[in-house]
């Protein structure tokens, strides 16, 4: 996992998980209403037939 930065004042950190171990290592740390955030990129499915798809980054926060 790699550390992006942590700050112990507003009690926030970010990192980038590598493997399956690191989220679970995480899950034992995050607890009922903390916040997770995240980007991702979804793949668009075209409304027609005969255009390509296309992919867009997406902004997640649980």
């Amino acid at each position: 996992m790699k550390i992006l930065k942590v700050d112990y004042k507003k009690n926030f950190f970010e990192v980038i998980p590598d493997n399956l171990d690191d989220l679970w290592h995480l899950e034992r740390i995050i607890e009922p209403l903390d916040l997770v955030s995240g980007v991702a990129e979804r793949k668009i499915k075209p409304q027609e037939e005969g255009m390509r798809q296309s992919k867009e980054s997406v902004f997640l926060e649980i």
